[in-house]
């Protein structure tokens, strides 16, 4: 996130380091109280928490999560304090975590797979764990239902043999009930 408050920190930090000198060589006693003052206010902090912006699922078993800036596990390890609910999503877990480089965005990995459907109720809510920002400050607590693609699959058919049609789908599906010719129709000349 180029705007963020961390790097907005960082480049500030950057531009004072000229004027820092330029005021250490001012004379006494007015250039080293000046140099400490702006010492001090390049050394400020973020203080600010980390957010989750938006959840996602992006496959049956998968829900991308946006943050407001870079965050990290800390201590490394499984992720910690994230809920998965929802009448299509009920029982889940998050398994594992994978993130994006820079890491303001991740894909959390759930122990199990949310119901087949183009906009499954799942709700995400994370109440505090070890995920934190990159100055330590933990992630803000966050619940929200995790929007589908909304957008359902399409399909391409190509011969491949006399008898023999491939159909590839744009993503990932599953059988609705039992898999089979039941529902496909084959036309044209």
């Amino acid at each position: 996130m180029a705007g963020g408050l961390p790097n907005l920190l960082t480049l500030s930090r950057i531009a004072a380091i000229p004027v820092l000198i330029a005021v250490c060589h001012l004379p006494s006693p007015l250039g080293p109280w000046l140099s400490f003052a702006l010492f001090a206010a390049a050394a400020a902090t973020d203080g600010i928490a980390p957010a989750v912006t938006s959840a996602k699922v992006t496959s049956r078993n998968t829900i991308d999560v946006v943050f407001s800036e870079p965050v990290r596990l800390s201590p490394a390890g499984a992720p910690t304090g994230w809920t998965i609910s929802g009448t299509d999503a009920a029982g889940l877990a998050v398994s594992a975590i994978a993130f994006d480089d820079p890491p303001s965005a991740a894909t959390l990995t759930l122990d199990g797979n949310i119901a087949d459907k183009t906009n499954p109720a799942v709700t995400v809510a994370y109440s505090g764990g070890n995920l934190e920002d990159l100055a330590g400050n933990g992630l803000a607590a966050y619940a929200a239902a995790a929007a589908g693609d909304g957008i359902a699959p399409t399909f391409t058919a190509r011969a491949t043999a006399l008898d023999k049609i491939t159909v590839t789908f744009s993503e990932g599906v599953t059988a609705a009930g039992t898999a089979g010719p039941a529902g496909w129709s084959i036309s044209g000349g």
